[in-house]
C-alpha cells in the first residue's frame, strides 16, 4: 500500500525525463485495446510464438496451457485501466526445468535509441501497469535483450484479487547496445510459469536468457488460475508517470506497421485486389497501398477469399508468389479451371464476416 501510495504521489508531482508526457511510452497497445486478430474472443495458442492481441505475443514450451483474452469490465478500472489482458490457465501443469510460459512484447530498434544502451549514459527506464492475479505471491517479469542474451529481471508481491500497481526502474544496460532501425531491441516479458533453468533472483542484468524470477508464482500449475495487466508503459526516467493514452485511430496505425488485416462482408470486393489473368492459371492483382508504412515486407495469408472474373471459369486456389512490400500490395494469384487471359479480375469474400487476408511484418 504504502508503495502504491509513494508511486501515486510520484506520478501527480513528476514530469519524464523525456519532457512532454506525448511519445512517452515504447510500448505499443499497452491498454490492449486493438485485437485485430481474435476481436475479443478467447485464444489457446498451440505452439511458441503465436500473436494474441496486438503487438504481444504468447510464449510457451508446452501447448494450450493457458488462453489469452481481451476483456473490459471494471476487474482492474479503480487503477485507470478499463480494458485488460486476461491469462487464463488451463490444467495444473506441473513444470519442468526448462519449461517457460508468458506473454512479451518486442520493442523496435528505432523506439529506443535514446536509450543509449551500450556506454556509461544509458538511460534508466521505469515500467508500470495495473496487474491483478487469482494467486498471492510473488510474480516475475523480465526485461531482455534483442539477442536473450542479457536480461533484468524484476518482481512484484500482490494479494490475490486485489488490483495492484506494479512498478519497477531499471537501470540503463552500460554494456549492450541496442541496435538500430527495424530490428528488435528489447522486448518485455510477463511471465506466468518458469522452470528452475530459467529463472534467476530479481534486481540486476544478468548474461542470460532469464525467463521469470525465482520463487515467482507459477500460474499454470493451479487450473483455472487467471491474471489481468493492462495499461503497461515503459518510459524514460525512474517516475511512473500516468499512462499515456492514444486516440484509438493513432494506436490502431501504431500497430498496422506490424500487422493488419483485410476483412469485409459476403460478397464484397477485396477493394485492393483487382487485376487480369496474366497465363493460364495465374493473375497478377494488388497495387495498392498499405494503410501505413509497415516495418518490413509483410508475409501473406489468405483465408475464405473466392476469385472473381466475368470471362472464364478459374476460381481462387491459392497464393501464388507474394511481391508486397513495405507501403504496396501485390501478389500472384494462383487459380484451378479456366480464364480467358488478359481478362479483369479480383479477390472478394463469399462469406459474411468469415474471410480475412492479412498481412504480417512483426519483429
Amino acid at each position: 500500500m504504502v508503495a502504491n501510495l509513494t508511486t501515486r504521489l510520484g506520478q501527480l508531482t513528476s514530469t519524464p525525463a523525456g519532457g512532454p508526457y506525448t511519445g512517452k511510452n515504447r510500448i505499443i497497445n499497452g491498454n490492449m485495446a486493438i485485437d485485430q486478430r481474435n476481436a475479443g474472443a478467447s485464444f489457446t495458442p498451440a505452439s511458441d510464438s503465436l500473436y494474441t492481441v496486438d503487438r504481444w505475443v504468447a510464449r510457451m514450451t508446452q501447448a494450450s496451457k493457458f488462453s489469452v483474452q481481451q476483456v473490459a469490465g471494471s476487474t482492474l478500472a479503480s487503477l485507470g485501466c478499463p480494458i485488460s489482458l486476461l491469462i487464463t490457465s488451463l490444467s495444473p501443469y506441473s513444470l519442468g526445468g526448462t519449461d517457460f510460459f508468458a506473454i512479451d512484447q518486442p520493442i523496435e530498434s528505432n523506439n529506443l535509441q535514446d536509450l543509449e544502451y551500450g556506454n556509461a549514459a544509458a538511460k534508466s527506464v521505469t515500467i508500470s501497469f495495473p496487474f491483478q492475479a487469482s494467486i498471492t505471491g510473488t510474480y516475475g517479469f523480465v526485461l531482455i535483450n534483442s539477442t536473450a542474451s542479457y536480461s533484468y529481471p524484476f518482481s512484484y508481491a500482490v494479494t490475490a484479487n486485489t488490483p495492484t500497481l506494479v512498478t519497477a526502474t531499471i537501470p540503463g544496460d552500460t554494456a549492450h547496445a541496442i541496435g538500430t532501425g527495424t530490428t528488435e531491441g528489447l522486448r518485455l516479458r510477463v511471465s506466468f510459469g518458469a522452470g528452475a533453468t530459467g529463472s534467476a533472483a530479481a534486481g540486476s542484468w544478468q548474461a542470460s536468457n532469464i525467463r521469470s524470477v525465482t520463487g515467482a508464482v507459477q500460474l499454470v500449475a493451479t487450473n483455472a488460475a487467471t491474471m489481468y495487466f493492462g495499461n503497461v508503459q515503459l518510459e524514460v526516467g525512474t517516475i511512473a508517470t500516468p499512462y499515456e493514452f492514444n486516440q484509438y485511430q493513432a494506436q490502431l496505425a501504431q500497430c498496422q506497421r506490424y500487422y493488419y488485416r483485410l476483412t469485409s462482408s459476403s460478397g464484397f470486393i477485396v477493394t485492393p485486389f483487382f487485376g487480369y489473368v496474366e497465363t493460364a492459371n495465374t493473375s497478377s492483382l494488388g497495387g495498392g497501398q498499405h494503410p501505413v508504412t509497415m516495418r518490413g515486407d509483410p508475409t501473406m495469408v489468405f483465408s475464405s477469399v473466392s476469385f472473381y472474373s466475368p470471362v472464364g471459369t478459374g476460381v481462387f486456389a491459392a497464393l501464388g508468389t507474394n511481391r508486397s512490400s513495405t507501403t504496396t500490395l501485390a501478389a500472384y494469384v494462383n487459380m484451378s479451371g479456366t480464364s480467358t487471359i488478359g481478362t479483369g479480375c479480383a479477390l472478394y469474400f463469399p462469406a459474411a464476416n468469415a474471410g480475412y487476408i492479412s498481412l504480417d511484418a512483426e519483429l
